[in-house]
Order: C-alpha cells, then sequence, then structure tokens
C-alpha cells in the first residue's frame, strides 16, 4: 500500500497496480480501500495527481461502502460470530462432537467439530454453506426459468462459485449462466432476480434500453430488488 498525503492534510492509502490498460482506472472496493490501476507509460506523480482530481468521488463512494451490510465468509469461526443466511442473522455457536455437522436452528446457527478451534469450524462452515447454497439456487432457478421459457429461453446449465464483484454472469453462446454462492447470504427472492437478470441476457446480450424493459415486465419488481442488491457488499 502506498500513502498519499491530501491537500487538506489528511492521507489516503491506495495500491497501485501496473496493468495493461489503456487509461487510469480507479476503484473503491467494497471494504473503502483504493486502488488505482495505470499502465507503464504512467508515473506515480501522475497517478497520485489522478486521484487527488477524483478525491470527492472517492470519499463518496467510501461513505456508500460504509452504509452497505458487509457479505464475507469466515476464515476463522467462534461462538458468538456473526453469520448471515438466507437474509437472517444468527449466531454462531461452535461445539465438539464425534460428528462433523452444521444445524441452522431459531437464532442460533450450531457448527459441530470434531477439533474445536476457529480454522476448523470456519472450514466445516462454509463446506456446508458451498453445498446448501448450491442446493438454493438449483432450486431458485427452477422456479425463474419457467416465466422466461414463454420468451423462448431454454433453462441453461448453473455454475456456482464465490465471486468478488459480480453476482451472477452469463454466457450464453455456451447455455450457462454463473451465480455467486455469497447471495445466499441476502434474502432468497434477490437471488431470483439476479438469475433472472441473467437469462434476461439470452434474450439480449447487453444492457440496452430493451433488456432492462423486458426484465421489468418478466420480472416485476425488478428495479427495486436491484436498489436492494447494492445495500450489500462482498468482502
Amino acid at each position: 500500500m502506498k500513502e498519499l498525503i491530501l491537500d487538506d492534510g489528511s492521507r489516503l492509502l491506495y495500491q497501485l497496480s501496473v496493468k495493461r490498460v489503456k487509461n487510469m482506472n480507479l476503484r473503491v472496493r467494497p471494504d473503502g480501500s483504493v486502488s488505482v490501476s495505470v499502465s507503464r507509460r504512467i508515473s506515480q506523480r501522475q497517478a497520485e495527481d489522478f486521484i487527488r482530481s477524483h478525491i470527492d468521488w472517492i470519499r463518496r463512494a467510501q461513505s456508500r461502502s460504509l452504509k452497505r451490510t458487509p457479505v464475507t465468509l469466515p476464515a476463522g469461526l467462534v461462538s458468538g460470530d456473526l453469520l448471515r443466511w438466507q437474509g437472517k442473522e444468527y449466531a454462531a455457536r461452535v461445539e465438539t462432537a464425534e460428528t462433523e455437522a452444521v444445524i441452522v436452528q431459531h437464532e442460533i446457527i450450531v457448527v459441530r467439530v470434531k477439533e474445536n478451534s476457529p480454522e476448523a469450524a470456519a472450514q466445516a462452515y462454509v463446506k456446508w454453506y458451498r453445498r446448501e447454497a448450491r442446493v438454493l439456487l438449483s432450486e431458485a432457478l427452477e422456479r425463474v426459468c419457467p416465466r422466461f421459457a414463454a420468451e423462448g429461453v431454454r433453462k441453461p446449465s448453473l455454475t456456482t462459485r464465490l465471486m468478488a464483484s459480480r453476482w451472477g454472469s452469463c454466457s450464453s453462446s455456451k447455455g450457462r449462466i454463473t451465480i455467486n454462492l455469497y447471495l445466499c447470504q441476502l434474502p432468497i427472492e434477490l437471488a431470483e432476480f439476479v438469475i433472472g437478470h441473467e437469462l434476461c441476457h439470452f434474450l439480449h446480450p447487453n444492457h440496452s434500453a430493451a433488456f432492462y424493459a423486458d426484465l421489468e415486465r418478466i420480472m416485476p419488481g425488478y428495479h427495486a430488488a436491484d436498489r436492494r442488491l447494492k445495500e450489500y457488499s462482498i468482502l
């Protein structure tokens, strides 16, 4: 990380990356950190001048990040830690047991492990999370697909993974959509709207006005759901 002293005397930490890019690219990550990508012909001073010229935008983006609900999975897990599942918050309770298991109760998620360590508990929970999230997203796809069948869209194959920067993607040429497993921490209806968004790309391979018109027609309430999605950030 590099440090930049701004005109008002405050300090800004940022990450500078040299990549094959035509222009300088500035990004504020969900955790509020700042990164800038530049080509080899751009000096650090030029990059910092670029940052200074966009400091108001950076501050606004950082302010929005602070207001968003973080979505992540634990690297270590102990009793009392907060877990999110299908739009609800649960307190973790880690127990030692002969058989590994994860049990969702009223306000608690019980994680049973043979070795009661934060790392072992997190590994058990993430393993369970991946498996159950895959089931939930497959079921959501089954519910959404009939809406698009009338438009001539066939059910695509489904790939699920943990993604850091997008909720979903579509490969229409391969008949496949990819959906972010992190979505299962949000209310499940938001996952359905993300799936609908990707299915609509089989009708429109872009984000044109026609794309959004058809999406709102097929999935009424999409615009409201999109605003709700912006209330979350992936860490």
